[in-house]
């Protein structure tokens, strides 16, 4: 099945060219603050939908890769090089989880990051109003940059797949059970070209949140 709910103002952001990643290096220069390791990874999740999830938490002994807190900025709509929209949300560790501060309650209200691989991320999180767990990818470009997609099941082969999603059945969506399949799942779409990413930045702000 394929993913069938991206959100319309991801289905907006255009591929990040050299102009692109000029104007967001720029901009990171103009704030004097430190991007730093995941963070900016399932925040972005604001903007997406996930294809893929789960009824319970599945990822065990997340750690908190960004600090105690953070701001995130999303950047989309990219025209002649610039940004036409900025969004922002903040977050802190509670000692277990991220959890949203301040931002829109569209946004995802808590989530946990893990290391995948040397250059991606498997964030899980879950969105105000909802107790189903969604999962992205998120993949390091530069230092404190991240592009960010849903994990798709239509990434893996037909038997990992079958196996994967043994979970809830509901159409358009595949429903996983146990942390070693929603793992495998990430690696599949990890292994593919990453399709209408959404782009983050991570700050993070020495006077807090």
């Amino acid at each position: 099945m394929r993913c069938l709910s991206l959100i319309a103002t991801v289905e907006r952001v255009r591929a990040f060219g050299p102009k692109e990643m000029k104007a967001m290096n720029s901009d990171l220069k103009l704030t004097g603050f430190k991007g730093t390791l995941l963070a900016f990874a399932s925040v972005a999740a604001l903007f997406l939908s996930g294809c893929v999830q789960s009824e319970k938490p599945l990822v065990a002994d997340a750690k908190p890769l960004m600090g105690d807190k953070f701001e995130v900025h999303f950047y989309e709509d990219f025209v002649d090089g610039k940004a036409n929209a900025l969004h922002t949300a903040s977050y802190q560790w509670t000692g277990k989880n991220y959890v949203l501060v301040r931002g829109s309650n569209d946004r995802v209200k808590s989530f946990v990051g893990v290391v995948l691989d040397q250059d991606n991320f498997l964030v899980e999180g879950v969105y105000k109003g909802s107790s189903q767990f969604s999962y992205w990818i998120a993949r390091k470009m530069v230092d404190g940059a991240y592009l960010i997609v849903p994990v798709d099941e239509d990434d893996a082969d037909d038997a990992m797949r079958s196996a994967a999603c043994s979970g809830k059945k509901v159409e358009g969506q595949c429903f996983v059970e146990t942390e070693e399949n929603i793992i495998k799942l990430a690696k599949a779409t990890a292994s593919k070209t990453l399709r209408h990413p959404t782009l983050g930045v991570l700050i993070l702000r020495r006077d807090g949140v």
